[in-house]
């Protein structure tokens, strides 16, 4: 992809707050060429206002396949996703795994997979997120050290240790 791109990967939701990802996505390129792409199954009903074409540099791909996840990951140069609310964050670990740098909210399970590996905002704001989307994508260095913190943080997550944690719950749950 030429440019700096800008990636989500998720459903598109009220929740993921993908309208406020791409004013803030504008906000930051001004009239740069950067690229925001959205992956991600359209929830049934929602007409985000991101689809009406206003802007060519925002695209929406509509759902990519599992095997496809890991190709549009390496791709882009950072994932941001704003969610107000993630049950696990499959999307973080999955651009963490390949490298991508990761943009979000410190908010329900994504400190908790992210940690320190990723960029976690404490707040929803327009005006915070352009600013990380501009630093992120502006500095190559920070990029790099997130990617590199992220493979690192990612292979903490592995089944294995998801069934010895599961195994050892309950097993202390057998034991009260």
């Amino acid at each position: 992809l030429d440019g700096p791109v800008v990636g989500y990967l998720g459903t598109v939701q009220p929740r993921k707050n993908i309208d406020l990802l791409a004013r803030a996505f504008l906000r930051a390129a001004g009239d740069e060429p950067w690229r925001l792409l959205i992956a991600g199954r359209l929830r049934p009903g929602y007409e985000p206002e991101f689809l009406d074409g206003s802007d060519p540099r925002i695209e929406y791909l509509g759902a990519i396949p599992a095997d496809e996840v890991p190709v549009f990951l390496s791709a882009i140069d950072c994932m941001v996703s704003p969610s107000s609310y993630e049950g696990f964050g499959l999307s973080f670990l999955e651009a963490m795994r390949v490298g991508c740098p990761v943009v979000g909210l410190a908010h329900s399970s994504v400190p908790e997979v992210v940690g320190d590996a990723g960029v976690l905002l404490d707040r929803l704001d327009e005006a915070q997120l352009a600013e990380t989307i501009a630093t992120m994508i502006g500095d190559s260095a920070l990029r790099a050290d997130y990617s590199r913190r992220g493979r690192e943080r990612a292979t903490r997550f592995t089944w294995e240790a998801s069934a010895t944690a599961t195994w050892d719950a309950y097993e202390r749950a057998l034991a009260t």
